[in-house]
């Protein structure tokens, strides 16, 4: 090859920097969709979150309210289960009214005379047998 025949190589630069100068356009278009889409979807998560607190917030009241509820109810039924008997002591009148003679008392403080004993089997007796 001659050397006046060698042309010197060069490269188009111009061309190079537009493309850099488009892939710079693109790149921080691309990186403010990024961000938007990022910020949605913090947006969302914290929505979801907010949403989930308050779920968790209101299962736990309805369990609060539940156990308070069952409380209640056993605390009512044990009350009504217990029965309070008691001896109310009377006297039967000759025109067959009965007359309180004392005050009532408990049923397992309540001691009869034996004559009250004898009076109570005969009538259970009575009763049940004939």
């Amino acid at each position: 090859m001659d050397a006046d025949n060698d042309i010197p190589l060069r490269l188009d630069a111009s061309g190079f920097v537009d493309h850099l100068a488009r892939l710079e356009d693109a790149s921080a278009a691309e990186v403010e969709r990024i961000q938007h889409v990022y910020r949605e979807i913090e947006r969302r998560d914290g929505a979801a979150q907010w949403h989930a607190a308050l779920w968790c917030r209101f299962a736990c009241l309805l369990a609060v309210v539940l156990l308070v509820a069952l409380s209640v109810i056993a605390y009512l039924a044990l009350k009504a289960s217990q029965v309070q008997a008691f001896v109310q002591p009377v006297q039967l009148t000759e025109d067959g009214t009965m007359v309180l003679v004392g005050i009532p008392q408990d049923l397992l403080a309540y001691a009869p005379e034996d004559s009250q004993w004898m009076d109570m089997l005969a009538q259970w007796v009575t009763k049940r047998r004939w």
